[in-house]
């Protein structure tokens, strides 16, 4: 029954990154299509650094509150959860 339940969460999860695709501003589409240049996928951490960081640092922060990233332990890493996987596909 767990097993269930879980895959039905991942696809409400993945539903959901579909539907706020559109809702997504310009700066999070910038910051995910740098995710989708390094073919990034769930749980491999990306370091952002330099001038992008500042420049990201508010989409970041965004994508970090919706639940499509993950801040890594390490300063500037950040790692894709499934749904912001969907949601960067969903942008190509």
């Amino acid at each position: 029954m767990e097993r269930r339940e879980k895959k039905k969460q991942q696809t409400d999860e993945l539903c959901e990154a579909s539907n706020s695709q559109s809702l997504l501003s310009q700066a999070e589409h910038s910051v995910l299509s740098v995710f989708r240049k390094y073919l990034m996928t769930p749980g491999k951490m990306l370091c952002i650094g330099g001038s992008d960081l500042e420049a990201f640092k508010m989409p970041l922060t965004q994508l970090t509150n919706k639940g499509m990233l993950i801040a890594e332990k390490y300063q500037s890493g950040y790692s894709l959860t499934e749904v912001g996987f969907a949601a960067m596909k969903g942008g190509e």
